[in-house]
């Protein structure tokens, strides 16, 4: 299947990866759209979304409609529209115990907020727990069952405001939670709902959803002390400035658009004298079951949904739902017939005739990756390694001379050790070090301009990568085996996830493997461990070697161990 990954900020790629299977009381989903929210946004131009910063590829996407595709008890028939609660609650506190939206250590679809990250909804596929399903009971377009979790958000706001029905209501800011907002007031009964914004099209939309009067406040601004309650929709500080004033005497406002992490200029002068009642809104709890049955009979939310790009125009989504002179809530939708078709990757998994690890990396399951200063500080380090029992060494192209130096350690020590060369990111460099007699290429990444290259000079290469798009990627374009960075972020039981999708596939952590993750990485199954810092130690730099050639000999140990075991 396809999905989408943020790598970094404005690095967006849509991947093959294998096809999520669902687990007993899970369900998987054919994903029909996704909506693209501001939090996804951050994610894509800034790599973090407040203090959530991307440290793996993160999957976006947590407004979303499907059909289901599989469910696995039978209960859901394939074909049935659903939507998603995107949030997995954390564990109660005192106080807050009838807000689970607001509990610590929980989690949200398609956010950076925890290690591994909770990868989201931007894919073909999703596998999600049965009890965050919500079946659409009416008949309702997908591309409108993808506000059920802003609307729900807006609801939610509307909850923190208290009973509205029967009042005069102001929404400041017309883009997409503005505008559910609008939606939100009436349901619940609002007398009236006026709605601002500093520019006419957000302004057309509001009053297609129902809103009585609009204000275009490059022209004018709310009457003052007039509206019971006030939702604040815009994040603009002048905004909230204007909510104070534009409340009646013992008003609500209510902080719905998340505000900068600064000091910002707001005149509050007046929240005292009228005793204004401030209040803020986080997400939501319930209130998606609420919006199914609106959404479902009311043909004015497609007022909402602005643009529907497909999932693999991803930089042109991002581009049209950043720029609010142009777009409301814009979504991501299924992929063309073209880009959901397998690629020769893809297709190739099983039928790659593979270069394999040399014998003696491959027997010994121990790779040390040597980097230095210089590439002459290797003969001591290499001559110890080999007494020690090492039967394969990475030198990398980070110490300077590497590229030069194979000849010389080939001689000395090719007999007893294999010798490749590591952090290969070009063609070019992989071909100098297939001429230099490397026995293997290692490479930080999985790039198929190396992989080919690899392939073309029948060498064995072993490509990075972390999240299974990128092993998968690496396997099926004929690698020997794919190397786990960094290996401390999974864990060895990360050996047993990948196989079940790729049977067979070879691997090798690396990364923050010491003597102890070495054990438990061979002992999982690693077709090999690499191991740099906690091996070497400071032998680069003037160390013991005596003390070097007892680490050696201990890994190799632990290694040899595991692999009888």
């Amino acid at each position: 299947m396809k999905a989408l990954f943020i790598h970094a900020a404005e690095d967006a790629r849509l991947e093959d990866v294998p096809t999520v299977e669902p687990e007993e009381g899970q369900v998987r989903l054919k994903v029909a759209y996704v909506g693209i929210c501001g939090s996804d946004l951050h994610y894509y131009y800034n790599g973090a979304n407040g203090a959530f910063v991307i440290t793996e590829p993160l999957i976006p996407g947590h407004e979303l409609s499907a059909v289901v595709d599989l469910d696995p008890s039978g209960e859901l028939a394939p074909g049935t529209p659903v939507t998603v609660h995107p949030a997995r609650y954390g564990t109660s506190a005192p106080g807050i115990e009838d807000r689970p939206h607001l509990w610590p250590g929980g989690d949200y679809l398609g956010g950076a907020s925890v290690s591994p990250h909770r990868q989201g909804a931007a894919a073909e596929y999703l596998v999600i727990d049965r009890a965050n399903l919500r079946v659409f009971a009416g008949v309702a377009p997908l591309e409108r069952g993808a506000l059920a979790e802003p609307l729900a958000v807006s609801l939610h706001a509307v909850t923190i405001a208290g009973d509205v029905a029967g009042k005069d209501c102001l929404v400041l800011g017309a883009g997409p939670i503005g505008l559910l907002a609008v939606a939100s007031l009436l349901h619940r009964g609002a007398a009236s709902v006026h709605v601002t914004d500093v520019r006419p099209e957000p302004l057309e939309r509001a009053a297609a959803l129902g809103a009585e009067r609009t204000i275009l406040v490059t022209e004018e601004t709310p009457e003052a002390n007039s509206y019971d309650v006030v939702l604040e929709c815009s994040a603009a500080p002048v905004s909230l400035s204007s909510a104070v004033q534009a409340v009646r005497p013992a008003g609500i406002i209510v902080q719905v658009a998340i505000l900068p992490d600064k000091d910002i200029p707001v005149n509050l002068a007046a929240l005292v004298s009228k005793e204004v009642q401030p209040r803020g809104t986080q997400r939501f709890d319930v209130e998606i079951d609420e919006a199914i049955e609106p959404l479902a009979g009311d043909a004015r939310f497609d007022a909402v949904v602005s643009q529907t790009v497909p999932l693999e125009k991803a930089e042109e989504a991002f581009a049209t739902a950043r720029d609010a002179s142009r777009s409301a809530k814009v979504l991501a939708g299924p992929l063309s017939p073209s880009a959901a078709r397998p690629t020769s990757q893809e297709t190739r998994m099983t039928d790659t005739a593979r270069p394999p690890l040399p014998e003696r990396t491959a027997a010994a399951r121990l790779i040390v990756v040597i980097r230095g200063r210089e590439a002459d500080q290797y003969a001591p380090v290499l001559e110890t390694l080999a007494g020690a029992g090492i039967r394969s060494v990475e030198l990398t192209l980070s110490t300077p001379g590497t590229l030069e130096a194979p000849p010389e350690p080939l001689e000395r020590f090719g007999d007893r050790m294999d010798i490749g060369i590591g952090t290969v990111t070009d063609p070019s460099d992989l071909a100098t070090a297939v001429r230099q007699g490397a026995h293997y290429i290692v490479t930080p990444i999985t790039r198929a301009d190396l992989l080919e290259a690899a392939a073309e000079a029948g060498i064995a290469i072993v490509p990075g990568g972390l999240t299974p798009s990128e092993p998968h990627a690496g396997w099926a374009a004929g690698a020997a085996a794919v190397k786990v960075f960094p290996a401390s972020v999974v864990g060895p039981g990360y050996v047993k996830d990948l196989r079940g999708p790729f049977p067979g596939i070879r691997v090798v952590p690396s990364g923050g493997v010491d003597l102890e993750a070495a054990q438990a990485w061979s002992r999982a199954g690693a077709d090999a461990v690499s191991v740099g810092g906690p091996l070497l130690g400071d032998a680069l730099s003037g160390g013991s070697l005596e003390a070097l050639a007892e680490r050696a000999a201990q890994f190799v140990a632990v290694t040899t161990r595991e692999a009888g075991a």
